[in-house]
């Protein structure tokens, strides 16, 4: 079975962009006291950011690695997890905005580079 690297980044830039607009559209949410809405959001969110992460595993296994630290990302779902448990909707509101929005900016931002450098 042959994997198209290309295709798959090309996947992940297309797709990385719906989760930074959710990310956001969960902060603004919480801040508008819609908080039935941010959480069927976030289950859905979770859901796409579980793939993207079991996409770069992948493909780190198959020797393709972006240089990505999911690990960053895992510290501040653990704090998601915590400010759930406590209803500190303010909190989870900023690390979705102030933390995990630029983090898959920046993941997405790794993605295009390389693409541009290795596919154009």
């Amino acid at each position: 079975m042959e994997i198209n690297i290309k295709e798959i980044l090309e996947t992940l830039k297309e797709y990385l962009p719906k989760l930074v607009g959710a990310s956001e559209e969960i902060a603004s949410q919480l801040q508008s006291g819609k908080d039935v809405e941010a959480i069927e959001l976030l289950q859905q969110f979770l859901e796409g950011l579980n793939w993207v992460v079991s996409v770069f595993i992948h493909l780190k296994k198959i020797g393709y690695d972006l240089g990505l630290n999911s690990e960053q990302l895992n510290e501040f779902l653990i704090q998601i997890e915590k400010a759930l448990i406590s209803k500190d909707n303010v909190l989870i509101a900023d690390l979705f905005e102030y933390e995990i929005s630029p983090i898959l900016s920046l993941w997405l931002e790794k993605v295009e580079n390389n693409l541009n450098k290795e596919f154009s």
